[in-house]
């Protein structure tokens, strides 16, 4: 069974635009607003890379190394989730999980769970628990 889960906070480091930035969205309905140039699509992209959707989602670019900052060799995204109901004998059994993705310019990209390295295949089904549809770029 999966649960739904919230996105409590969103970490990127020398990721598009940010140096460095932390987003906390509020506990329901969050607008993503700004003029342009302000970073709404380098936050959204930093959410879909991070929690397993594919650079040709986000129309920008095919691979994820067009995502570093330029002058920067590596990026660091991370989504702290937030599942009030514990999704009991899985990866994620925690009140709060925390999903990071590391890449750099020759488009190798490691995955972390609460800071424990993790393959590519396990890290998806553990994000697959939460129920966050990226692929859906109006809802998650």
């Amino acid at each position: 069974m999966s649960n739904f889960g919230k996105i409590k906070s969103v970490y990127c480091k020398d990721f598009v635009t940010y140096s460095e930035c932390i987003f906390t969205p509020s506990e329901y309905l969050n607008v993503i607003i700004g003029p342009n140039g302000s970073g709404k699509s380098t936050l959204v992209s930093a959410i879909v890379l991070c929690l397993g959707g594919e650079p040709k989602l986000l129309a920008r670019s095919n691979f994820i190394r067009d995502y570093v900052k330029n002058g920067c060799s590596s990026a660091k995204i991370s989504v702290e989730v937030c599942d009030e109901r514990k999704n009991k004998g899985s990866l994620c059994d925690e009140k709060s999980v925390d999903f990071t993705r590391t890449f750099d310019k020759n488009d190798k990209s490691e995955y972390f769970i609460n800071g424990r390295s993790y393959s590519r295949r396990d890290y998806l089904e553990a994000i697959s628990k939460f129920n966050i549809q990226v692929n859906n770029l109006c809802q998650f």
